[in-house]
């Protein structure tokens, strides 16, 4: 959903772009002389590339979060589940494990991908950001097209919240408690995580 946003965005900043630039020539056409005609097609050229160049920024922006973040759970990407079904290690690796080993590597990407996003394209960016009509236009399209924040989706990120603690704290809090007779425990990561989503057949729904 981000990135329809995120491209709609920077199209509107380029018409606005556009618009102000056709805005000032109607103005001021009448009166410039061939050099500044000139000097404002620069500028505007310009403007155009900054728009483009921050416009590259936020969809590798996009695409760096989205690898930053997978990289901090076991169901991040598919190469996890991959790696987490192998015979050597889908007794010990459980999903607070990775957490607890994936988190630093995510927070320390991050910062490297800020970083590099920062240096290549925000510092020497001259643009000057979108107006407030303009984001507010893109807002009211995306709320038309998406409709406002409901309750269901507040039940489901609650219930998300809840299944990342139990995923969090089941090896120590849950698994030592619930076992057979023989020492084995009954719990293990796919039990807690699909706990909480049976509840949502149970609650009722607003839509």
């Amino acid at each position: 959903l981000i990135t329809p946003f995120a491209i709609g965005l920077m199209t509107a900043a380029e018409e606005q772009v556009r618009t102000s630039a056709d805005a000032l020539e109607d103005e001021d056409g009448s009166v410039e002389t061939g050099a500044t005609q000139e000097e404002r097609a620069r500028a505007n050229g310009q403007a155009l590339q900054d728009v483009q160049k921050f416009a590259d920024c936020l969809l590798l922006g996009i695409a760096y979060g989205a690898t930053c973040g997978g990289i901090a759970t076991i169901t991040g990407t598919l190469n996890h589940y991959f790696f987490a079904g192998e015979t050597l290690v889908s007794s010990e690796l459980v999903w607070s494990r990775w957490f607890g080993f994936g988190i630093p590597i995510s927070f320390v990407t991050v910062l490297a991908a800020y970083a590099s996003l920062y240096f290549r394209y925000v510092r020497s960016l001259r643009f000057q950001g979108i107006n407030h009509e303009v984001l507010q236009a893109e807002y009211d399209e995306l709320l038309s097209e998406v409709g406002p924040f409901s309750r269901d989706e507040l039940a489901v990120a609650l219930l998300q919240l809840v299944q990342i603690t139990l995923l969090i704290i089941r090896p120590f809090a849950i698994s030592p408690f619930i076992t057979t007779e023989f020492g084995s425990s009954l719990v293990n990561d796919a039990t807690v995580a699909c706990a909480p989503a049976i509840l949502l057949f149970f609650i009722p729904s607003v839509v």
